[in-house]
């Protein structure tokens, strides 16, 4: 197969930190360095970012999108661009904006084939997860232009499955892939005497932070110099600090960001940890878990939705989704008592994403 021009087209991008986020960009530019030309369409709610940017032979074109208080992402401006579009495949990534079902109604009479990757999450609205229920339902109306669809695990297939019906297109697995030590040019951490946790994602109340919070109210008498380290930027970061102010808790947990740029100081965080941990209601694929697995860092998971399938394959360890604290922070202390090492997933890397993601470019327009 030669060279393809390819269009990505997503609510969010570089430089956001999200997993969806990530994925992109880190496929993009492997996609770009194998002589392929990668165009990726995105939003700019706040007018803050370049209109366009050149990353690695990737182009980053951005447009603006209401409201900006809001997830909903609506930017007319990027589905206007589509008429103008040439290219061998557009890839949508993402399902939960407006800019998806925006998409799909643009291209329904393009001879341009589709892709579509679901990069499914959580909310932690009760409301906003009842709705996609009846949103998915509206989309998959919409899925005609889709040659194929791509999940990032078996969990999000068999989902999609079930509510697309037989509105569904084939779905295909490509999980998320992870950069090696080797390609983020750090050692590995020796890990001190002190028991050191993480804990990462946005700080929103489906991700589970407070979980871990309550539950080191159970292990502080048991490991006095034990750190933990809550990373990530969201609307729950107030509503953290006072739980932890509430349990007694600011000498041992802390709450911090780190921006793109500083990816190899979180890899650093993140490799001289014990265990990552990641409680989260509803994932599709972590990118941080398999980080952690990369490292060499044992992983906590709630044994639900696609956090299952790491459990599945030995990437992480699980505690039952309706866990109380104490229940969690007995799994914590087994953890971290056990001094356990974690064997990395070697061959869940960004090339053989890559891989995988050509093979279903070439399949569809092939077709």
């Amino acid at each position: 197969m030669g060279a393809l021009e390819i269009v990505m087209v997503s609510a969010l991008n570089y430089p956001s930190l999200g997993g969806t986020e990530t994925h992109i960009i880190e496929t993009s530019k492997r996609l770009a360095a194998r002589g392929h030309q990668v165009t990726n369409l995105t939003c700019d709610k706040f007018g803050e970012l370049k209109k366009t940017e050149i990353l690695e032979e990737v182009e980053i074109r951005r447009f603006k999108a209401y409201p900006k208080n809001a997830d909903l992402y609506f930017s007319p401006k990027l589905i206007k661009e589509l008429e103008y579009l040439s290219a061998d495949i557009i890839h949508i990534q993402g399902i939960h904006t407006f800019v998806t079902p925006m998409a799909l109604l643009k291209l329904r009479n393009s001879r341009i084939p589709v892709v579509l990757s679901f990069h499914s999450g959580g909310h932690s609205s009760q409301v906003r997860r009842t709705i996609r229920s009846v949103q998915f339902k509206a989309i998959s109306r919409l899925l005609s232009p889709v040659k194929k669809a791509i999940a990032v695990s078996e969990f999000e297939r068999n989902y999609f499955q079930e509510m697309f019906g037989n509105y569904a297109p084939p779905i295909d697995i490509v999980p998320n892939g992870i950069e090696t030590i080797e390609t983020l040019r750090i050692e590995k951490v020796v890990q001190s005497g002190n028991p050191i946790i993480v804990s990462a994602g946005r700080l929103v109340k489906y991700k589970g932070h407070h979980r871990l919070i309550e539950a080191i109210s159970h292990l502080k008498g048991e490991f006095p110099n034990i750190k933990v380290h809550i990373v990530g930027e969201g609307p729950y970061k107030a509503n953290l600090l006072r739980l932890i102010e509430r349990l007694g808790l600011s000498n041992y947990i802390t709450i911090e960001s780190f921006s793109r740029n500083e990816r190899q100081e979180l890899f650093s965080l993140i490799g001289s940890a014990n265990l990552m941990v990641l409680l989260s209601d509803y994932e599709a694929h972590p990118v941080s878990i398999l980080e952690a697995c990369a490292l060499g860092v044992p992983s906590l998971v709630l044994d639900s939705t696609g956090l299952h399938d790491l459990v599945k394959d030995d990437f992480a360890y699980p505690v039952a989704s309706k866990a109380a604290s104490y229940e969690i922070a007995t799994r914590v202390k087994e953890i971290l008592k056990s001094k356990l090492l974690q064997k990395g997933p070697a061959q869940l890397t960004w090339d053989n994403t890559v891989d995988k993601m050509l093979e279903i470019y070439e399949e569809v327009i092939s077709q």
